[in-house]
Parts: structure tokens; C-alpha cells; sequence
């Protein structure tokens, strides 16, 4: 059955709904001129037969026009519902745009952050820190050496610890 929609659905709406109210009008016109063939005395015998297919011709174009105004009615539907799912993808887009901008924002910062932290860690490392720094700065960085330096914990330890901040990093422009 509904191959036959689909058919109908090819045909243009314009041209369906001449054909409708031509059915009808067409009927309408075989009823009335079933009755004026009384008159008329070569073609008085046809008068029943041409009501009755004015008859079904009648109803029949009223079914299909009944039939033509539903179609119209699921068409505006579905086009209203076109519209509904249109708008949600572009409001999907700019959402997805606005969360890739977040994204990587928060990325250039945890980046930095990164960065930041192991430029602190490995300055530490090494007494070329104290030639760099002068004043009463100097005594407390050679007080943190120091405590580096005899620091119970083994120096491959905290060579790894450095080396896992590093290992995180991602080269520029990947994605995940």
C-alpha cells in the first residue's frame, strides 16, 4: 500500500489536486446531467447508469481529496519536524565549537602549568643556580641544595619523578 504513496508522491501537488476536485466536479456534473437525459429521448435509458457512476465518481474524488488533505497535513509535519532537528544541529555545532575552544584553553594551561613546573625542578638540580642568584636569596637556594644534596631519597628516585613530569607532554598541535 504504501508503494502507492510513494508513487503519488512523485506527482506534483498541484496536479494532485486537480485531479481531486476534477474527479468530484466530474460526478457531480454526470449525476445532474442523469437527470436532464430524461428529457432528452435517444440517451433516456442511460439516465440511471450516468447517476450512479456520478455517484462514484463523487465519492471517489472526495476520498481522494480527503486522502490529499491528510498528505498535506504529514508534509507540514515532517517539515516542521525538518526544522526543529535543523536548528538542534546548529545549536549542536556551536556547542561542539564552543567546547573545542574550552578544551583548548585548558590544555594551553595545563601546558603552561607543565612546563612551569619542571623549569622550577630542574634549576634545582645543579649548583650553577647559585651563580645566578646574589643576596640573602643565595644563602637560602644554597640551603635548598643542600637539603637536596642529603636528601634520604635516592637520587634515581627523583630522577624518575622529573623524567614522569616530562613523559605527559604531547607534541604541538596533536589532538586526542
Amino acid at each position: 500500500m504504501w508503494q502507492i504513496q510513494w508513487m503519488l508522491s512523485l506527482i506534483p501537488d498541484s496536479i494532485l489536486m486537480f485531479f481531486c476536485i476534477g474527479l468530484a466536479t466530474l460526478g457531480i456534473i454526470l449525476y445532474f446531467s442523469g437527470w436532464l437525459t430524461k428529457w432528452i429521448p435517444g440517451i433516456a435509458g442511460y439516465t440511471l447508469v450516468l447517476r450512479i457512476i456520478g455517484i462514484i465518481l463523487t465519492i471517489t474524488g472526495v476520498f481522494f481529496l480527503g486522502g490529499y488533505g491528510v498528505e498535506m497535513s504529514w508534509r507540514d509535519e515532517v517539515a516542521k519536524m525538518q526544522k526543529k532537528v535543523d536548528e538542534a544541529n546548529a545549536q549542536a555545532a556551536a556547542t561542539t565549537r564552543a567546547i573545542s575552544e574550552d578544551v583548548q584553553k585548558e590544555t594551553v594551561i595545563v601546558k603552561e602549568k607543565g612546563d612551569t613546573i619542571i623549569k622550577h625542578v630542574d634549576r634545582w638540580n645543579d649548583r650553577e643556580i647559585i651563580k645566578t642568584v646574589e643576596g640573602p636569596e643565595r644563602v637560602r637556594v644554597e640551603e635548598v641544595i643542600k637539603y637536596i644534596e642529603n636528601c634520604p631519597v635516592p637520587k634515581e628516585l627523583l630522577d624518575a619523578h622529573n623524567e614522569a613530569a616530562k613523559m605527559n607532554k604531547k607534541p604541538e598541535g596533536e589532538k586526542k
